[in-house]
Parts: C-alpha cells; structure tokens; sequence
C-alpha cells in the first residue's frame, strides 16, 4: 500500500517538474524561502502586538505558542518517526531542483504545517482575512513541491496537521477544549501573577458549538 501511494506521490511530483512554467522557476524560490518573509513577519508581530488591541495581542500570543510546539513537533518528532527521505536526496530523473536540497527528511513539510497553523489562528480573529490567508498558504506549500523537496503527501500531510493542530474540526485538540462554551472566562497572568478575568465572546459561537483556542494569556 505504501508502495502505491509513494509511487503516485512521485509520478505526480514528476509531472509538475516536466511541465514547470518558467516564471514560476523563478517565483517559486523567492516564495519557498523562509528570509524573504522575516519583514512581512516583524510587520505581523509589529501591528499584532503594539498597534492593535486586546484581540490582536491574543492572536500573536496564540500564534507564538501554536507556530513553537507545531515546528518541533513536525521537526524533532514526526520526521525522524516517519524518515521519509526527501526527493531532493536521491535521484529522481526528470526533478528540477530549483533550491538547496534542504534536510534529509520529508514527511510532513514544516513549511505547509506552519503556514496553515498561522493561516486558521490569523483567519479565525480576522475574518475578513480567511480567503487570501488560505491562498497564500496553498501557494506556499506547492511551491515546496515545484521546487523539488517536498513530494505532494508531505505538503498535504502538512496542512492537515497545522490545521488540525489549531482548529477543534474534525480534531479536537489542547488548543480548543478549553473553550467549549460560547462565552468562557480565560485567566489573564501578568508578571507571573493573576491579573483579572476576561471574558472572550468568540465571533464563530453565534452559527455553532466551538471557539479556537483557550490559554493563559501573558499582557
């Protein structure tokens, strides 16, 4: 079974690099590479923390704890159990690879995980932001597949898991049973002592059961 889907995950692969478009050699890259995002992402932190209010400072305070334990769970647990080798280590005729080969395993791509992670907390405080944030985070994780080091599972086995890993639907996980009601009271620290209570109305709860995320919150 697992021969037939690695053999369907590189036919597929293949096909992309056999029919590569040339603008795309070049997008590709500069989107698959973490350095190109650092400004974007100091900007995020920038208006999340300091220029927004209480809504935005929970966002980044969610995405901080989120993005942390997702990389190193992907990273230190999932690739060394799953020891995938990417694409990019061995030799595949017909791979265009248009990046440095990366690190030797494949299976789940941090990349896609991360994106999709930050995508759903980002989306869930900032409605208004779901459709492009998604977009972008498809386009990110295919790029990993056209530049040639990540087969098209290991990007999907990656969204799947930052989504899961930050959204109650279909999984329910740590990040979301702390908030089951439609209004909870969410415990505010500040400097290692409890501050006050808030209570935290979350937009989702008026068409159905469930809210992201419920954590000490540090302000």
């Amino acid at each position: 079974m697992f021969e037939s889907i690695n053999a369907i995950d590189t036919y597929i692969l293949l096909w992309v690099h056999d029919n590569h478009i040339p603008i795309l050699d070049w997008l590709m890259p500069f989107i698959t590479d973490q350095d190109n995002w650092i400004i974007p992402i100091l900007f995020l932190i920038l208006f999340l923390g300091f220029f927004s209010n209480k809504k935005g400072r929970i966002a980044l305070a969610l995405l901080v704890i989120a993005l942390s334990c997702n990389d190193f769970i992907c990273a230190q647990i999932l690739k060394p159990f799953f020891e995938r080798v990417r694409p990019s280590h061995i030799s595949l005729d017909g791979l265009n690879l248009l990046v440095s080969r990366g690190g030797k395993w494949s299976m789940p791509s941090n990349h896609a995980s991360n994106v999709f992670t930050l995508t759903v907390v980002l989306s869930y405080f900032y409605g208004k932001t779901k459709l492009p944030l998604y977009l972008l985070a498809t386009f990110i994780s295919f790029s990993r597949v056209y530049v040639g080091v990540h087969y098209p599972g290991d990007v999907i086995a990656g969204g799947l898991f930052g989504y899961s890993s930050a959204h109650n639907e279909p999984l329910e996980n740590p990040w979301t049973k702390y908030l089951k009601d439609k209004n909870k009271l969410v415990r505010i620290i500040t400097n290692s002592r409890i501050e006050k209570y808030i209570c935290i109305s979350c937009p989702g709860c008026r068409s159905k059961e469930n809210v992201l995320f419920g954590i000490y919150f540090l302000y």
